[in-house]
């Protein structure tokens, strides 16, 4: 091994007089070259296609890198220890140059030589025995060569394990691959080999590989039964084929189950499909085959079952994509036909693009179109379809692009930002009566709900958490303050009628006839006879086990949204003398009762919704229940739907949820508002719903657009 330093005699004596005058550590002044050995390839030892290269190399200073050069050529170059790796010996003359040269930082250079004795030849690396190689696929044959053993190479198989060869190319680069089809044979060959050569050198596989030749056999895939197709619609016929069954195949089909058979084609390449245009049909055919047959060959194959092919043809026509309907709005399916496609139709609709289907009608007359009500979806969905199905051909059309059902949303159309915080709303005629906390009750001009406008304002001494509008007179459920009933016959200068002091806040009230039904709090139910609104007086009363917060009378019955006591169930047919008739416990705090019908529907607070079947006051039972975002305040029922306040009083938010209870038992959010701040009561008349909002007063929506 030869070693040499590259620092000319020149600089190397004024390098080192500078040296003198500065200091060691300036890579300039650096005058010393760096250490460099070859440690690997070893000489005397000869390698075959690769060889180890392990280069030792030190400075002074720093090694910046080193490089490494076969016959002058650069191969490598490494710029940080350990500098080793495995080098190529492809194409190298024997014995090969090698030469490493170490750089440091100042330009100093070290260089070492060395020879690298080279075992020419190749080395066949697959197949290399053992493999299974099926006949006609497509395989990749891998040598390496070691040395300068040519550019070029040829390659041979054997299948009697090396007695004799046939060519597989005459002459290829020698690149290491090359892509082989293997030959067709009529049976498996399991002595095969492979050979690389040149006229000097080759290699063969070192065991033999199998090529299996598959079975000779043509078999049809589609239609193979089941399938429905229609006639003079466009199909792809498909068949796979195996071994030698000839390059040509005829097609024909039957339409009476392989009695008869028509042709398709009498000659098409067997290349595994062919596109048909189905023939016209008067009338569905339900026995029809088709079959595949080699026209230089005996192998055929037929459909293994029926098939059907119907005459005629369903286009459905609207919804196709693109349109924009409502929930709940009615709108028309429309579909066109042809032939045979049956009288009676099945409809179905999707809203996850066709992924899975829900039923519109399970049969209607074939006449063209449907009128359909479209249902509860709770949110917009972009990705519907419908399908119109004859049952009895089970041919079917699937609209062609997406439409969109839009969910109705309640749209915000007025406010009125009473000065205290309102909780409580009851709207009579043109006027909305709001119990206005510490501001008593406000009269709002609702005539036009899109800019509703103060009438008149009566400050009741209390906090007026509640109000209720019976004729000419509002009863307020004014806290610690009693219950006050205000004269509204001129809404724009409401008086006082009268008032009723109680032992505890009154909290909500509900007007009867005769009484003023008052949940008082923790005295409970309070009936006041109003008969003289300037002289009311106690009639009757029942302490329930709970703070009463809210109120509602039906018919003989008074239910109490009894806080932690559930709702409570008072019979009030004699309201001097009230009774409980039954009690249901809900399972969080019963803050606001509205009843419809025989169902009382329960604003909860955490656990939302409740629905209590009420038919049997002496027995209520739960029929169903809506959760809320958060705590359910306010309730009311009208036309099929529960209106909800809910709010989440430490993050100032809430919303208005509206509740589709058509089914009492399976209660869903048709619909709802956010974005509001801490509503409380809400109330409905006509098209518009009305909320006491705690911060912005009164706020109006038209739900118009929820009449189904």
């Amino acid at each position: 091994m030869i070693k040499r330093d590259g620092l000319p005699p020149r600089r190397r004596l004024t390098l080192a007089l500078m040296a003198l005058f500065a200091p060691l550590s300036c890579d300039f002044f650096d005058i010393f070259p760096p250490e460099i050995e070859i440690i690997s390839p070893e000489e005397g030892v000869s390698y075959f296609g690769t060889f180890p290269c392990e280069i030792k190399a030190s400075d002074n200073r720093k090694v910046t890198k080193v490089e490494v050069f076969l016959d002058g050529e650069s191969i490598h170059e490494f710029t940080k220890s350990p500098y080793q790796t495995t080098l190529s010996l492809a194409g190298v003359s024997n014995p090969a140059n090698l030469r490493a040269v170490a750089h440091d930082k100042a330009g100093n250079y070290a260089e070492a030589e060395s020879q690298v004795s080279i075992s020419l030849g190749f080395k066949l690396i697959s197949p290399n025995g053992g493999e299974t190689w099926p006949e006609q696929s497509n395989q990749t044959i891998a040598w390496e060569s070691s040395g300068n053993v040519g550019s070029t190479v040829s390659l041979q198989y054997s299948v009697d394990g090396g007695n004799t060869w046939d060519e597989i190319t005459g002459s290829t680069a020698n690149n290491g691959t090359y892509p082989w089809t293997l030959p067709n044979f009529s049976e498996t060959q399991s002595a095969c080999k492979i050979k690389v050569s040149t006229d000097q050198y080759e290699d063969e596989s070192d065991d033999v590989f199998s090529i299996n030749a598959e079975p000779n056999a043509l078999t049809l895939t589609s239609p193979n039964g089941g399938e429905t197709w229609q006639e003079q619609s466009t199909k792809t016929i498909t068949w796979t084929k195996s071994g030698d069954v000839g390059d040509y195949v005829s097609l024909h089909y039957s339409l009476d189950g392989v009695v008869n058979w028509n042709q398709i084609i009498d000659s098409t390449v067997n290349d595994g499909s062919h596109s048909w245009t189905l023939p016209n049909l008067s009338e569905t055919k339900m026995a029809c085959r088709v079959s595949v047959n080699s026209t230089s060959t005996s192998f055929a194959d037929t459909s293994d079952a029926n098939f059907t092919i119907t005459g005629g043809e369903i286009t459905l026509t609207s919804p196709n994509g693109g349109e924009d309907w409502r929930e709940w709005s009615t709108q028309t399916i429309t579909w066109g036909y042809s032939g045979d496609v049956g009288t009676y139709f099945s409809l179905h609709y999707s809203i996850d693009g066709g992924l899975s289907w829900s039923e519109i009608e399970s049969s209607t007359l074939n006449d063209g179109l449907y009128e359909w009500t479209l249902p509860t979806i709770g949110q917009t969905e972009t990705a519907c379809k419908v399908k119109v199905t004859s049952p009895s051909t089970s041919q079917f059309d699937i609209s062609d692009g997406y439409f969109t059902i839009t969910n109705w949303e309640p749209v915000l159309v007025g406010t009125y930002d009473t000065p205290g915080h309102a909780r409580g709303v009851s709207v009579s005629g043109s006027y909305a009566y709001v119990a206005d906390g510490g501001s008593g009750l406000q009269v709002i001009n609702v005539s036009n709900a899109g800019s509703p406008t103060l009438a008149g304002t009566y400050n009741t001494p209390g906090d007026a958490w509640s109000v209720y509008v019976s004729g000419t007179y509002s009863y307020v459920a004014d806290g610690g303050s009693g219950l006050h009933i205000i004269n509204v016959s001129n809404p724009a200068s409401p008086t006082l009628a009268g008032n009723y002091d109680l032992p505890n806040p009154a909290l909500d009230v509900f007007v009867s006839g005769s009484y003023a039904y008052v949940a008082n709090d923790g005295s409970g139910l309070q009936v006041i006879n109003v008969a003289d609104p300037a002289s009311p007086t106690l009639a009757g009363s029942y302490n329930t086990p709970g703070p009463a917060f809210g109120v509602f009378v039906s018919g003989s019955y008074a239910c109490v949204a009894d806080y932690g006591g559930g709702l409570k169930i008072i019979n009030v047919s004699n309201p001097a003398s009230p009774t409980l008739a039954g009690s249901y416990n809900t399972p969080g705090i019963a803050l606001g009762v509205f009843v419809s019908g025989s169902y009382a529907y329960v604003a909860d607070y955490g656990s939302g919704l409740q629905i209590i079947n009420v038919a049997n006051p002496a027995s209520p039972s739960l029929a169903g229940s809506c959760d809320t975002p958060g705590i359910a305040w306010g309730v009311f029922v009208s036309g099929g739907y529960a209106y909800v306040t809910w709010s989440q009083v430490s993050l100032l938010m809430g919303g208005l949820q509206i509740i589709d209870i058509s089914n009492p038992s399976s209660p869903t959010l048709a619909s709802e508002y956010g974005l509001l701040s801490r509503p409380y009561g809400v109330f409905v008349s006509g098209n518009h719903a009305y909320v006491a909002n705690a911060d912005n007063g009164l706020l109006i929506f038209d739900i118009s657009g929820l009449d189904r």
